[in-house]
């Protein structure tokens, strides 16, 4: 059995990520935490399913996902949820997560939407807020792959194993 964990991500259209991971790179740096690739996650599990995602990736038929910003929360007890972007949900997101929740029905995650702005922070006085707009377009899905180990550790471990664009319809 694999010691990695897997996760699916949607990633930011390009408009959106390159703002996104500027805040992110900055926000890291001040906080001495490691950078990461923005995203949302849809869903985490133990079981390796990356040869199910290639096929099931290739069935879907979801276009871009505009998601609104409902607020920038503080979650002070969480490291990865820490200083984050609360998204909308969706009707288009919770068919998206129930049928990616068929690939591993025994995992229990709970679909949170947000996209992090830092991981770890101690002190969210000097950290940069996201104002470039008021929503958030996703046009890719991944699978990443992590080792589950420290916090650092496991941002540090963070892989693309594959990813897909949605349609853009």
């Amino acid at each position: 059995m694999s010691s990695h964990k897997y996760s699916i991500w949607l990633i930011p259209a390009q408009k959106y990520l390159l703002v996104l991971a500027r805040c992110i790179n900055y926000n890291s740096y001040i906080a001495r935490q490691p950078s990461f690739i923005p995203h949302l996650t849809l869903f985490s599990f133990a079981k390796n399913i990356v040869e199910d995602f290639g096929y099931w990736a290739s069935q879907l038929d979801y276009e871009n996902i505009s998601l609104d910003i409902d607020s920038i929360a503080i979650g002070r007890d969480s490291y990865f949820m820490n200083y984050y972007l609360k998204l909308s949900k969706t009707i288009q997101l919770d068919n998206l997560f129930a049928r990616v929740r068929k690939l591993d029905i025994e995992s229990e995650y709970n679909l949170d939407p947000h996209v992090s702005l830092v991981y770890g922070a101690t002190n969210h006085d000097k950290l940069l807020e996201y104002q470039f707009s008021k929503k958030i377009i996703f046009d890719k899905i991944a699978i990443i792959k992590y080792l589950p180990a420290d916090t650092t550790t496991t941002v540090m471990s963070f892989e693309i194993v594959k990813s897909y664009k949605l349609l853009n319809l």
